[in-house]
């Protein structure tokens, strides 16, 4: 199937929206970026998206959620309204003939004691109905990493040339590069329903860390305070010939693969 011609992209400046972008660019997929916020009147949101249809978009992938990029996202006021903004915008996307791709968070099946987790949660639930009729399709990346960056679990640390990880449950870490290859894949071959993205292989944070060789030294605190049981079901982009290649590289001297 070949590429879509264009899609449109809220949350473009982001971590994902910008390699997103800048992986659609490459390959030659013109990317329109819309501009949602938060709090944002729900008749303006459908002029905005109106005017995205009229440049030929028949695809937005949502992923304006602006508390995300502060230190305390988990927990931030934000995350209520960026939820309320996600279920109108795709309301509004099917309204007038828009395919809404949603982003998750492999915290929302986890978690529900942060207003982050508890508002992606939300979101996918009052949008469940849409989802499970092949309206909306809902994405969902899981702990999603680049090298010469720290990890989501180091965000709140201090660069003093150690880290203790707490919590060093094993997760089903993804690269950003496979992230953003597994979402144009998506549009590409119109993919409905719960779609996750995700290398399909359970990596310790420690052992993730000594493979990214970021130049600091790990101590060891409490072990496996949440236990994800086992590795995510990635079968949907795995059949329409995606690969996390970028993460099993990385990982292949854990894995032994």
């Amino acid at each position: 199937m070949a590429l879509p011609r264009n899609f449109g992209v809220s949350g473009s400046g982001g971590f994902i929206g910008q390699a997103l972008s800048e992986l659609a660019t490459s390959l030659g997929v013109r990317v329109v970026p819309i501009n949602l916020r938060s709090r944002m009147h729900r008749d303006e949101v459908g002029e905005r998206l109106e005017a995205l249809k009229h440049q030929g978009v028949t695809d937005l992938v949502h992923l304006a959620w602006p508390a995300s990029s502060t230190l305390d996202y988990k927990y931030a006021a934000e995350n209520v309204s960026a939820g309320i903004l996600a279920v109108d915008t795709a309301e509004l996307c099917m309204e007038i003939g828009l395919h809404f791709y949603g982003f998750g968070s492999a915290a929302e099946n986890r978690f529900s004691e942060t207003p982050y987790s508890k508002s992606k949660a939300d979101t996918r639930q009052a949008l469940q109905t849409a989802i499970s009729n092949g309206n909306v399709t809902w994405l969902r990346p899981h702990y999603v990493f680049k090298e010469g960056s720290w990890p989501f679990f180091l965000r709140e640390s201090s660069e003093t040339g150690s880290v203790v990880i707490q919590d060093n449950t094993p997760r089903d870490f993804i690269h950003i590069n496979d992230v953003s290859e597994g979402v144009l894949s998506a549009v590409k071959n119109g993919l409905q329903g719960e779609v996750d993205i995700a290398s399909g292989k359970l990596t310790r944070p420690s052992e993730l860390l000594a493979a990214l060789k970021l130049g600091f030294s790990v101590l060891q605190g409490q072990d496996e305070v949440q236990s994800d049981t086992e590795a995510v079901d990635i079968s949907k982009l795995l059949n329409v010939s995606w690969s996390p290649k970028s993460t099993l590289d990385i990982l292949k001297e854990i894995h032994g693969e």
